[in-house]
Parts: structure tokens; sequence; C-alpha cells
């Protein structure tokens, strides 16, 4: 249906972006990491006598790149507040404005041919650096945890009902014949379609947040949606034994659904 359909495509949306700040994370504080080894690679090339003004060239760049890092995490930022569902992401602004303070402080002083300085500033942004990598994987690791947290328990109650749905479709295939349905067992199936909708809304959630099983969850939502209107159909214009063969389909999807 146009629903399910718009349902999907937010859901989709929804997973894009929160894949796209996972990864945007990871690179960022790998990066990080890189240019802690850099500043590393800087001060023995301060201790051999490199020509200052390679050095100063070379200082300027990880300053600029360290900035960009900064920009590229506001963005990131930005994306989270179009979540449904923001992640708690921490605040960086003082530690970056640290980090470019030192750079200046280390840029000033090779400029003044002050090396020991110079040392001192890189030595104290390598902690700041550290500091920071450290803090960035603390909230990546949080923020995913809870996700993973929240779907382990999502995933159980879901579990729950999923059978409960699955038994009570079975019992009521088999409490009716081939040949005739009569209206209680109409009213018992519309009551069980209603009782998809709220597992259904619970299975879209879950897989926003777990993409391994998204398709597969998808498959089977729409093959008992699609299912579920043949009953109606089928109940409409009397043709009991292939709703009933309609109603075996949707025991078979919500069978599947619960081996997830």
């Amino acid at each position: 249906s146009l629903d399910d359909l718009s349902k999907q495509l937010d859901k989709n949306l929804e997973l894009l972006k929160r894949m796209k700040i996972e990864k945007q994370l990871e690179l960022i504080k790998s990066d990080i990491d890189k240019h802690i080894e850099k500043q590393n690679e800087l001060a023995d090339a301060i201790d051999k006598g490199e020509k200052p003004s390679d050095l100063l060239e070379k200082q300027q760049k990880e300053k600029d790149d360290l900035q960009e890092l900064k920009e590229q995490y506001d963005k990131v930022e930005e994306l989270n507040k179009q979540l449904d569902k923001p992640l708690n992401l921490y605040d960086f602004k003082k530690e970056f404005n640290e980090i470019d303070k030192e750079f200046k402080n280390s840029l000033d002083q090779q400029q003044k041919n002050n090396r020991k300085k110079s040392l001192e500033s890189m030595d104290k942004n390598k902690s700041n650096m550290k500091n920071l990598s450290f803090m960035m994987q603390q909230m990546i690791d949080a923020a995913f945890q809870v996700q993973r947290t929240e779907s382990l328990a999502n995933l159980l109650q879901i579990l729950d009902n999923t059978i409960i749905f699955s038994f009570d479709q079975e019992k009521l295939i088999l409490s009716n014949s081939n040949i005739q349905f009569d209206s209680q067992s109409l009213v018992k199936q519309k009551k069980l379609y209603q009782d998809f909708q709220v597992i259904k809304d619970s299975l879209y959630a879950l897989a926003k947040r777990e993409p391994s099983v998204n398709m597969a969850i998808n498959k089977e939502i729409v093959d008992i949606e699609n299912n579920f209107s043949k009953i109606d159909k089928d109940f409409s214009e009397d043709r009991f034994p292939q709703a009933k063969i309609n109603q075996q389909y949707v025991l078979t999807a919500a069978n599947n659904l619960a081996l997830f």
C-alpha cells in the first residue's frame, strides 16, 4: 500500500543517515589518530634539524587538516539533528579550539626559531588529540551500544508478539473447514490483522536500527499485508478455499518473522 511504501522510504532514509553518521564518525576518529602520528614525525624532524620553512609548511598543513576535521564533525552534528531520534553526540568545540590554539603556538615558536617551545606545544597538542580521540571513541561506543541494547529488548518483545500472532493465526485456520467460514471467523481474522499492525510498526522501528535484517523483514511484512488484502477479497466473494490458502501464506510469513 502507499502507506507501507511511505513508511519504507522513511525507514530507509533514517537508516542511511545513521549509517552515514557512524561511518563519518569512525573516519574522523581515525584521521585524528593519524595526525597524532604526524606530530611524532614532525617532532623527530625538528630534533634532526630539518629546514625551518619545510617544518612550517608541514605544521600549517596539520593545522588546516584538523580544522577541516572540525568542519566535518559540525556537518555530522547537523545530519544527526535530522534523525527522528538523534544520537547523543558530544560537543567537541572546546577540544578542537584548544588543538587549534596549540597549533598556532607551535607555528609561532617555529617562526621565532624556538625549537624547544615549539616541541612543547606539539607535545601538548598530541595529548589534546589523544584525549579527543578517546572521547570520540567513547561517544561512538555509547551511542551505538544503546541502539544495540534497545534493539535486543525490542527484538525479544517483537518475537513474543509475533509467536502469539502466529499461533492465533494457525488456530483460526484449523478452526475452519475449506467449505465455509462463519461470521465469527471473519471477525477474528480482522482482529488478527489489527494485532499485526502493532507488530508491523515495531518491526519497522527495529529494522531502522538493524540493517542486517532489514530486507528480510520487509519481504515478510509485504507478504503478510498482501495476503491479508487477498483474504478480505476472498471473504467478500465467498471464495473460502482460496481464503484458507492465503491465510496459510500469512502464517508462513509470520513464522519466518519469528525465526529472525
